[in-house]
């Protein structure tokens, strides 16, 4: 057990031992005891384990950033809208081909897409057809373009009408094409003439 200490060593003592300081809770006994084993703390210790901690924690949100977005790329999104939207041209310019054969029976369907954009200048124009930016050939990422056989003195008969991405892979993953049936078909190698010859139907999520 340790002797009390006379008054001016007690002074003495607690002006040097570190036990006594703000920095440390320790009984005097257990300070006396483990005295040898007291390291005082350097003064900005506690400011470079905010600093560590916060180094660590930034590098974790960050690791974590990465791995999100290499699972879930943000093109992935867009893709898939500028799909919607192509298949959504492919329509619009099948309901503006009929509208046009109806009112010019002599020519047939509409072999340019500007023809298209004329026809809503129209003062007796009615019907829904295109507008300028799809009838300029490129909307939502995708080249739009219209071909037909030549029918004689009875116009255009048939056309075909392909949609392929701007940046393969970047703005579209697929072609689309359809033809006067209306139907519409995709092709995954984005070849347009793969397309218009298979016949793959768009999947249930663009119709």
């Amino acid at each position: 057990m340790t002797q009390p200490l006379p008054a001016v060593q007690e002074e003495r003592h607690r002006q040097e031992c570190p036990c006594h300081k703000s920095e440390y809770s320790l009984p005097r006994g257990d300070c006396e005891e483990n005295l040898g084993n007291v390291v005082p703390a350097h003064p900005r210790s506690k400011p470079m384990a905010f600093a560590k901690r916060t180094f660590w924690v930034g590098f974790t949100l960050f690791f974590m950033a990465v791995l999100f977005l290499g699972i879930f790329p943000p093109s992935t999104p867009r893709v898939f809208l500028n799909h919607r939207r192509a298949v959504e041209g492919i329509r619009e310019l099948n309901r503006a081909e009929y509208n046009y054969a109806a009112r010019h029976p002599e020519e047939g369907f509409a072999c340019n897409l500007s023809d298209l954009a004329e026809q809503r200048s129209e003062p007796q124009s009615s019907v829904s057809l295109v507008d300028r930016v799809l009838a300029s050939g490129t909307k939502s990422s995708y080249h739009f373009e219209i071909r037909c056989s030549q029918g004689g003195s009875q116009g255009a008969t048939d056309y075909t009408i392909t949609a392929r991405p701007v940046e393969l892979g970047t703005t579209g993953k697929y072609a689309f094409c359809t033809n006067q049936t209306g139907e519409i078909w995709y092709s995954e190698n984005v070849l347009t003439t793969d397309c218009l010859t298979t016949h793959k139907p768009i999947e249930r999520k663009y119709k």
